[in-house]
């Protein structure tokens, strides 16, 4: 008989804040500059302001990409793009 139980690592929210920031920073450096990281167990909020709706997806996927987030809330503006 053998045991298959594998413990996963709890989340260590300065990581992960870390993580985000700087895929952030590495990625779309204007983006970084505008977003607030909040990290709270495995949950990440984003606030700020991004200027487009690839903007907005690519921070949002950054987020979730980061190895021990469960959820994401979302609290990014998008910039109102010209008519």
């Amino acid at each position: 008989m053998s045991n298959q139980i594998r413990l996963k690592q709890r989340a260590n929210p300065a990581g992960i804040r870390s993580d985000i920031e700087s895929a952030l920073t590495r990625h779309a450096q204007r983006e970084a500059k505008h977003i607030a990281v909040e990290v709270d167990g495995s949950v990440v909020t984003l606030r700020g302001r991004v200027e487009s709706l690839a903007e907005h997806e690519a921070v949002l996927g950054t987020a979730w990409a980061s190895r021990g987030v469960t959820r994401v809330i979302d609290q990014l503006a998008v910039a109102e793009q010209p008519a």
